[in-house]
């Protein structure tokens, strides 16, 4: 059964945009059962339901952020689990958590990615993760 988890990179001077989350899966404690997990991006081995997690941690965020899993790179809500976080107090980090089931046909990929919509420099820090397994 296709599965894995992967940490979150740090990445630094992020602005205004939709940027692919960067996770790396030779961290300690990381795991990818069935080696399906490259460059940010997961492929699905088989056809079915997998679920898929993720928590993210965003520095310096005093805006608001759309998190998504993204399904084969498609940037539209019938292609993607989406949540929209807001932060307008200034606080120093913003977590963004997100979990749901997409259907993935054979060789479909999963990746995260964040949208900002304001040009100042935030951070994807290093305390998150992306995970997923096929449930059916």
């Amino acid at each position: 059964q296709p599965s894995f988890k992967v940490h979150q990179d740090v990445v630094t001077g992020l602005g205004t945009g939709l940027f692919t989350g960067t996770f790396n899966d030779t961290e300690t404690g990381s795991f990818d059962i069935g080696n399906n997990f490259s460059s940010n991006v997961f492929t699905a081995p088989v056809s079915g339901s997998y679920h898929f997690d993720m928590s993210v941690r965003i520095d310096h965020a005093s805006t608001y952020f759309r998190a998504y899993i993204v399904k084969n790179n498609i940037d539209s809500s019938g292609a993607s689990l989406h949540a929209i976080y807001g932060n307008s107090i200034g606080t120093n980090y913003e977590s963004l958590q997100l979990s749901g089931i997409l259907y993935l046909s054979v060789n479909d990929t999963a990746r995260v990615k964040v949208y900002s919509d304001v040009d100042t420099s935030w951070i994807w820090q290093g305390e998150g993760f992306f995970s997923g397994h096929l449930i059916g």
